[in-house]
């Protein structure tokens, strides 16, 4: 609309989004000055001078709104865009965290395990020590007594071969016999 010198253009109308608004705004406010200082004396030529300022002024203004929609529907599919990448990544990222947590509750489990299981090799290591302990004592014991029996047996055959000797009266023979 063109009243006079100024040109009055429905911002709102223009403008729909927030972000235009006060650019749209700044122009309008700079636009009645610039037609304020081309206009001349004559009311005519003026008029004429003002209807063309405002079409100009509409013209830029309509331009660079549909510039800024452009621009805006660009950057919404952008952002749609990335959304999307993120999308499959958040939840790949959630399944990691997910695994994550769960192998550390497995971790924990298994290293109660683990603490449980040194007890056992600890305790069994111990006993295994004692029970090779009593088995050396009582490899030892053994041994001494079959050397106490062999001994008790080569000396009752030295007393059975002398009492042979005795009734025999052959010493040759005693020898042969303690060997055997």
């Amino acid at each position: 609309m063109v009243r006079g010198c100024e040109a009055s253009v429905d911002v709102d109308h223009l403008a729909p989004t927030s972000r235009a608004r006060p650019i749209l705004q700044q122009l309008m406010t700079s636009a009645p000055a610039a037609a304020a200082s081309t206009a001349g004396a004559s009311s005519a030529p003026d008029e004429e001078e003002a209807k063309k300022v405002a079409r100009e002024l509409e013209e830029r203004i309509a331009g660079r709104y549909e510039k800024l929609r452009r621009e805006e529907q660009h950057l919404a599919t952008l952002h749609k865009q990335i959304q999307e990448m993120e999308g499959p990544q958040r939840h790949g990222i959630e399944q990691l965290r997910q695994e994550i947590v769960r192998v550390g509750a497995d971790l924990t489990q298994w290293t109660g395990e683990l603490g449980k299981a040194e007890k056992r090799l600890a305790a069994a290591t111990a006993e295994l020590q004692e029970r090779q302990q009593v088995k050396a004592s009582l490899s030892e014991r053994l041994f001494g007594l079959l050397l106490e029996s062999e001994e008790m047996r080569t000396e009752k055959l030295q007393s059975v071969a002398q009492e042979l000797e005795h009734i025999e009266g052959t010493p040759a023979k005693a020898g042969e016999a303690a060997k055997t």
